[in-house]
């Protein structure tokens, strides 16, 4: 077999700056550390698109809108994606995740094996689910109680007469299960091992795994973070319990996946996959955890959600020259022209990796946040996120530039705190002006008829 396996690692809601165990980790066992790695987008399902695609989120539709939010959010299901790409090299294609997301029925496909490892705790049946979801949608229901009224009112009394078993029933497997700590990891371990024992050893292999450790909930009973996020949105306000059990419970998630992140590695050299493979090692997106006043991730394009760790082991053969670029940028949409390139044997080197400016896109808030009822200082205060924001990464400067308001709105200079002269602006948007030019130019040969003005007058 001379094309190497591929497995690609995703470890969600992992910042950078918390890293560190898994790097360490990592590096003991070969990877080389890219420390400039920038995701195209602060939440899952725009930063997943984008690895799959190659595309950043405006290109490829994947992202939030006015009127589309978090499960309306969907890869189209005809675009060239990295596994179908592979299916057709002679790769057998792996998915395992954790993330409900990730899965293709939001247009996540091109796997010929396909399981959600997410832990399962509920003894309702699907249909009792879709009632459930149906009636909450319809009536937002403020606690249990006022939920066990809505079911007699609506005459679903065996709905009602499951809830009080079905919440033991969670405690009880959820307490055996080590939840929140493992969110399917180990289910994920237990999956791969029985997958590779039975695969044929005649093709190369693409295994995609989606570990939702390092992402909320932290602890057990813990508040919906939807709730958290919106309240923050509305108020500024923060709840320093949650921020304080954050804080404290995040890191121990690092930790923890990282030794189940080992787990895996193990079972490649077992399986001899170990040195013919290229494993890559990141995430989709960072955390907040108080910083700027905001916690959660989404929406805003602060660096603890933008920069995040990248580890790459590569496969003996090809060689590759490590170029160790240190002052350049790496943006995940990189990695489906990286991973076809090598595979096909048309590297020698990493710098395809690398660019001097990448980007990162928010298209406003992500979580529907409907069936509420708002004052009007909260309408004009959420109003406010719902704009296409661009996050510039050129040398040490960032912008982020407000395509509604036609604006670069914020600047940093990294290792400085210098003001960033009237110069540096120009230039950060005028690469904000070029990236929407590329878009443009991308989404006409997609058959998407744009101008800039239509991007002007963005609603």
């Amino acid at each position: 077999m001379d094309q190497p396996h591929v497995v690609m690692i995703i470890v969600d809601t992992l910042r950078k700056d918390y890293a560190k165990p898994l790097e360490n980790e990592l590096r003991r066992l070969g990877f080389i550390s890219y420390d400039n790695a920038i995701t195209p987008s602060p939440w899952t399902t725009p930063a997943h698109a984008s690895i799959f695609t190659g595309l950043y989120p405006t290109i490829h539709g994947a992202h939030e809108t006015k009127n589309r939010k978090l499960y309306r959010v969907r890869l189209k299901k005809n675009e060239d994606t990295l596994p179908l790409r592979l299916m057709d090299l002679g790769y057998e294609t792996f998915l395992l995740t954790a993330n409900p997301f990730i899965t293709p029925q939001f247009g996540f496909t091109g796997f010929k094996y396909f399981y959600l490892t997410m832990p399962v705790f509920s003894i309702l049946s699907n249909e009792d689910n879709k009632i459930k979801v149906k009636l909450v949608q319809k009536y937002s229901p403020k606690n249990k109680l006022e939920f066990a009224k809505i079911l007699v009112h609506n005459r679903k009394y065996g709905l009602l007469a499951k809830l009080p078993f079905n919440y033991s029933f969670r405690i009880f497997y959820q307490i055996i299960k080590n939840w929140p700590r493992d969110k399917g990891a180990n289910n994920a371990i237990e999956r791969l091992k029985q997958l590779l024992l039975h695969a044929s050893n005649k093709n190369p292999k693409f295994i995609f795994i989606n570990l939702m450790e390092v992402h909320e909930p932290y602890f057990m009973n813990e508040k919906r973070s939807r709730e958290m996020l919106l309240n923050n949105l509305k108020t500024d306000k923060l709840d320093r319990y949650y921020v304080r059990k954050w804080r404290e419970n995040y890191p121990r998630e690092v930790k923890y996946v990282t030794r189940k992140i080992v787990e895996i590695i193990k079972i490649l050299k077992e399986r001899n996959l170990f040195n013919d493979s290229l494993i890559i090692v990141t995430s989709d997106h960072g955390q907040l955890l108080g910083e700027h006043g905001r916690i959660n991730h989404g929406i805003f394009l602060y660096d603890e959600l933008l920069r995040i760790p990248l580890l790459i082991k590569y496969p003996v053969n090809p060689v590759i020259e490590i170029t160790w670029n240190k002052t350049k940028y790496v943006s995940l949409v990189k990695l489906k022209e990286f991973i076809i390139n090598l595979v096909k044997n048309n590297l020698e080197n990493d710098n395809i990796l690398y660019s001097n400016t990448v980007f990162a896109e928010s298209h406003g808030i992500h979580t529907d946040l409907t069936g509420k009822i708002y004052t009007e200082k909260e309408k004009k205060k959420l109003e406010s996120f719902e704009k296409w924001r661009i996050a510039i990464y050129n040398e040490e400067f960032k912008g982020i530039f407000n395509v509604k308001d036609w604006k670069i709105e914020r600047t940093t200079i990294y290792g400085s705190n210098k003001e960033i002269e009237e110069d540096i602006i120009k230039r950060l948007k005028k690469e904000a002006m070029r990236f929407l030019n590329t878009v443009i130019t991308a989404n006409i040969l997609r058959t998407k008829r744009m101008s800039l003005s239509s991007y002007h007058d963005f609603k």
